[in-house]
């Protein structure tokens, strides 16, 4: 383990990830997946080799990211920071929003919604906090029973199924391909927040394996639970759900009826895992905006607090906005897509260049001086 608290394992990386992310797919892509058909599912595949390419160039530009503050100076500096920052409170917003609606809908109807916010608010918090191998043992304690816990349960849910009827789907066409292989890359651009919670520890080619091989799992683990939609309720019936995966986990259950409620051990991985990609995002509020250096552990304990309770409380009034009828739940996926994941890949690209031009006037004028 290592003894700086800026520091993960790949291996720590890799299983924050899966978890991280794995809840959130199930939940809210694997229904629009399936509701997209054939051309969905392979779009997904086509997403995911675009992944690749820009995760190379992530790996690599990772030391960069980490220090924009050294490669960017004055307002460039503060406005990669406000466009990592609002991202983060965004997305902690829309994510607050589904998992109050869930628990109001399975656990608590009776209950103000807006104290159930307050309530997911506070469980993340104490469960996370901005310490970086806190997290990372927390998910590697975890790990085996969320992620292999949601491979189990599909399994359960795949004896219910059918064969898909592809018939009934929109015929395969390359405009719906790209469509949804763009989508699916938007989702995994979220990566880019990645350098700001660990420097390289195993080398930049591990960085790069570890987040293909995490991202090829959650793919097939997100393109199974499609096929399993669509052979359980059918393409038509499947774009009638706003969230079919409820649906599923209600009519999950084991051979014999060993368990009448089976859905409540579907709810409380569902929730653990949301309840850590929502820490997650309070986590990299605290690692965007602390200072890495120069400061003493007191200090930087209490500033982490007041960025944990401030982030929290911006994700809590994102959540509540509503502007003529829209609201964060409206737009947030067409935010990702057209304003986010672009920008990320032209930061990600920028810093490297500015991080390695940089290097090389340093070296040139050390050369002049010498």
């Amino acid at each position: 383990m290592f003894a700086d608290n800026q520091r993960i394992s790949n291996r720590q990386m890799k299983r924050q990830m899966l978890i991280s992310f794995g809840g959130v797919l199930i939940l809210l892509v694997s229904g629009e997946m399936a509701g997209g058909g054939r051309n969905a599912i392979l779009g997904a595949f086509l997403g995911y080799g675009a992944l690749l390419v820009y995760f190379f160039f992530l790996a690599r530009n990772a030391v960069p990211i980490q220090n924009l503050t050294s490669t960017f100076g004055g307002v460039i500096k503060w406005l990669v920071s406000f466009l990592y920052g609002s991202f983060l409170i965004l997305t902690g917003g829309y994510l607050l929003e589904k998992i109050s609606q869930i628990s109001n809908l399975y656990l608590l109807s009776d209950v103000d919604k807006e104290l159930v916010k307050i309530l997911i608010l506070v469980v993340a918090l104490l469960g996370m906090g901005g310490d970086t191998q806190k997290r990372g043992r927390m998910g590697e304690a975890s790990f085996f029973w969320i992620f292999w816990g949601f491979v189990l349960l599909l399994i359960l849910a795949a004896s219910h199924m059918r064969v898909p009827d592809g018939s009934r789907m929109p015929a395969i066409d390359g405009h719906s391909l790209l469509l949804y292989g763009y989508r699916f890359f938007a989702v995994g651009a979220i990566v880019s927040i990645f350098p700001f919670a660990f420097t390289k520890s195993e080398g930049r080619g591990y960085q790069m394996r570890d987040l293909g091989k995490s991202w090829l799992l959650l793919m097939l683990l997100v393109v199974s639970t499609s096929l399993i939609l669509l052979g359980t309720y059918g393409y038509p019936g499947v774009k009638t759900m706003e969230l079919p995966v409820l649906n599923l986990m209600s009519g999950t259950s084991l051979p014999g009826g060993f368990l009448d409620r089976f859905d409540i051990i579907w709810m409380a991985l569902l929730l653990f895992a949301l309840l850590f990609s929502l820490g997650s995002l309070l986590f990299y509020s605290v690692r965007l905006l602390l200072p890495r250096s120069g400061m003493e552990k007191e200090k930087e304990g209490r500033n982490a607090r007041r960025i944990l309770v401030g982030a929290s409380v911006l994700i809590w009034i994102v959540s509540r906005l509503a502007y003529n009828g829209y609201t964060i739940e409206n737009i947030y996926l067409r935010l990702l897509e057209c304003f986010y994941a672009p920008l990320f890949i032209i930061i990600t690209l920028l810093a490297g260049w500015g991080y390695r031009r940089m290097h090389h006037e340093n070296q040139s004028k050390n050369k002049r001086n010498h």
